[in-house]
């Protein structure tokens, strides 16, 4: 996942978010990781095809990427402008099988026509793949009247699905790949009422709230 908005400049707005489609299988040394998949591009300063951001403007910039992994594996990558390396980030899961990912941020004063992106690391290989991204949003099209007893919330609008991995129809997230996952969730409820509701990974209760 990789997005950027800009925190100054004289000229224009310009901010994209993007993610990979696919994951990324064995990366050499030096490789663009090139997220395809555009769900905003304000400027259409980033390229999906090449995985390049190009500065519209002068200005400053903040750029931030995660990458996620599978198990014993590691993926170094490093954020360039132009030939020269801003930061970077490892994503490691060498010692525990497990998913794992790694963020980082960084804020690089651009001038017009320099040129951002994402690559693996120059020194190191990268015994791993890289995973695409898996996230949903999704709320309630009506309100639950009287809801019983253990009787799952169906959020049945999902307005974000990356990775297909919740069901709008029985209200299930189903994990596709070992990893941790943040959840949340929101209730409202009416006057002179209270709702309890808890979160289960498979049968076992993992968090709870009341409204």
């Amino acid at each position: 996942m990789c997005n950027f908005l800009p925190i100054a400049s004289s000229l224009g707005y310009v901010a994209f978010y993007s993610y990979l489609s696919t994951g990324v299988t064995q990366p050499s040394q030096q490789q663009t990781i090139i997220f395809d998949v555009l769900k905003t591009n304000i400027g259409n300063a980033y390229s999906s095809s090449t995985g390049t951001f190009t500065a519209r403007y002068n200005g400053l910039y903040h750029f931030s990427w995660t990458i996620y992994v599978y198990c014993r594996g590691y993926v170094y990558t490093e954020i360039l402008r132009n030939d020269e390396v801003y930061g970077n980030s490892l994503a490691n899961s060498e010692e525990i099988c497990d998913d794992h990912s790694s963020s980082n941020n960084v804020i690089i004063e651009l001038e017009q026509g320099d040129v951002v992106f994402i690559r693996t690391n120059a020194k190191h290989t990268s015994p791993a793949d890289i995973t695409g991204e898996v996230a949903f949003y999704a709320y309630m099209s009506s309100n639950e009247h009287a809801p019983s007893l253990h009787h799952t919330l169906i959020f049945d609008v999902p307005r974000t699905n990356i990775g297909n991995a919740y069901s709008k129809y029985s209200g299930l997230f189903t994990a596709p790949s070992n990893g941790v996952y943040h959840f949340s969730w929101t209730i409202y409820s009416g006057c002179h009422s209270n709702i309890p509701t808890e979160i289960l990974r498979n049968d076992e209760i993992y968090g709870a709230a009341l409204a």
